[in-house]
């Protein structure tokens, strides 16, 4: 594995300085050359050591001890920003999860025939990448959605109950995959935040919330079509309603299963998308202080 950038610069500052301070340079740089991986408590060490140092070279050519210390002072506080941005992201899946949980609630309580339960998956994949998005979609929410059940919805299918978390996989690995071809038009919108530069995210959002409506339909499709024709146990969904009309004109079964999909996943996945990417915003705000 090649140095950091960094210590290359330290090495090339302290081969002017006198052997002591240089030997007690080439150990921090050869250990920080080592792993990527330095402790908080290591850096301390030698912020500590290297304190040392420039009270020995304070009288003679002490600048490259200063580069030095204050790189390491930046390594140092790299460290504990990473080490808290670890943290707020696993507080941002606990509280998407959470609000997910909420959602389908909400759904099952009111009637409303919208699965507004996968916003918070969009929000978390915006803003902190795939792996998040997996957690709280595939782990937290399923986990927390299951007691949710046991205390004030009764027992849930099952296994096959849990079947149609392939459909917010796909939906999570969608996003992130079309998040990534759309961050360049975002920078721009960031740094000039006009009506035209909010129209071009806009509209690449709106591409992504049709794509969104046509695999979902696709996948929620198959996955209901599989159900039915082994005969599997599923419960009532609005799908139902327009699945009776497609039937009543003979439609195919696999595509009537798809069909029935796409007028409730065409406002679904618009409130998701747009809903999820404005809810990362905020999360953005909160992951990284000071940013517009």
């Amino acid at each position: 594995m090649g140095e950091d950038k960094n210590c290359l610069s330290v090495r090339r500052k302290s081969s002017i300085l006198p052997a002591r301070s240089s030997a007690c340079f080439e150990l921090i740089i050869s250990d920080l050359s080592l792993s990527h991986e330095i402790e908080i408590e290591e850096i301390e060490g030698y912020t500590s050591l290297l304190a040392q140092e420039l009270m020995h070279t304070i009288t003679a050519q002490s600048a490259p001890a200063y580069n030095c210390f204050i790189i390491l002072i930046e390594c140092y506080n790299e460290k504990i920003m990473n080490r808290t941005k670890f943290l707020k992201i696993a507080v941002l899946c606990i509280l998407s999860a959470i609000g997910n949980v909420l959602g389908s609630y909400l759904r099952i309580k009111t009637g409303i025939p919208l699965y507004i339960d996968t916003i918070f998956n969009a929000a978390i994949c915006f803003s902190a990448g795939l792996l998040p998005g997996v957690i709280t979609g595939m782990l937290l929410f399923p986990v927390m959605n299951y007691w949710v059940n046991m205390f004030f919805r009764g027992p849930s299918l099952g296994f096959f109950g849990n079947i149609w978390e392939i459909c917010i996989l796909v939906e999570i690995i969608l996003v992130w995959f079309f998040y990534k071809k759309m961050k360049e038009r975002e920078a721009v919108f960031f740094e000039d935040s006009a009506l035209h530069t909010f129209i071009g995210v806009a509209a690449q959002l709106l591409v992504l919330a049709v794509l969104d409506c046509i695999v979902i339909s696709v996948t929620g499709g198959i996955i209901d079509y599989v159900l039915s024709s082994l005969s599997m146990p599923r419960t009532f969904s609005p799908e139902d309603n327009f699945k009776l009309g497609l039937l009543r004109n003979n439609v195919p079964l696999l595509a009537t299963a798809i069909l029935a999909r796409i007028p409730i996943n065409m406002v679904d996945r618009f409130i998701v998308i747009f809903g999820g990417y404005g809810i990362s915003l905020l999360y953005r705000k909160w992951l990284v202080p000071g940013r517009n």
